[in-house]
């Protein structure tokens, strides 16, 4: 018969298991960060650099096509031969470390975000597949799609205080939403003990 009560019970069973809650807690964190990241650094593109609004869109053009082949090639090499936890180590604080350098590149050396933005756009792609991966295999098979649906619902949440805080803390300096985003998921990553 059908357990109406099933979906609930696997929530329950996912947020009381102190591994995986601690890893909702790390990217709920790593979520704030990257959500000022995507919300402002347009605003700091047209204001800090100069970017028209065709050239916000081709930059992010730009990012989108970074990410989509570093999980179509590397994320598919890289399964599977090191393990997840490996991989996060590194890529959650270099997301981080890569947005904050962003903050430091001069008005007068525009490429040089260009040359970060990749590197950003790997790390935030390795860093989005392989946090899944390693919350799928801390779960049990059963309660697989209470894990999935409490990472999406953490991630939503997430997303909802950068749009809350950015337009105050860019009221007192236009690059603060993006050091602030840096220095979460920065923190995320010092918290990652896997």
């Amino acid at each position: 018969h059908i357990n109406i009560m099933q979906p609930f019970d696997n929530i329950v069973k996912a947020v009381s298991t102190p591994s995986l809650s601690s890893m909702f807690f790390i990217m709920f964190i790593y979520n704030i960060g990257t959500g000022f990241f995507i919300a402002f650094w347009g605003v700091v593109l047209a204001t800090k650099f100069g970017f028209t609004q065709s050239g916000v869109g081709g930059f992010f053009s730009y990012y989108g096509i970074m990410m989509f082949i570093t999980q179509g090639i590397i994320v598919r090499k890289l399964s599977g031969k090191i393990a997840d936890y490996k991989i996060l180590r590194y890529s959650i604080i270099l997301v981080g470390i890569f947005i904050v350098i962003g903050y430091f590149v001069p008005t007068n050396h525009i490429t040089w975000l260009f040359y970060i933005l990749p590197l950003l756009a790997v790390c935030s792609a390795l860093t989005r597949a392989f946090s899944t991966a390693l919350l799928l295999s801390l779960s049990p098979a059963e309660i697989y799609g209470g894990v999935l649906g409490i990472n999406s619902s953490t991630l939503a949440l997430s997303q909802a205080i950068p749009a809350i805080l950015a337009g105050y803390l860019a009221s007192h300096h236009v690059m603060l939403p993006i050091v602030t985003g840096g220095v979460f998921i920065i923190f995320s990553g010092c918290l990652f003990r896997y």
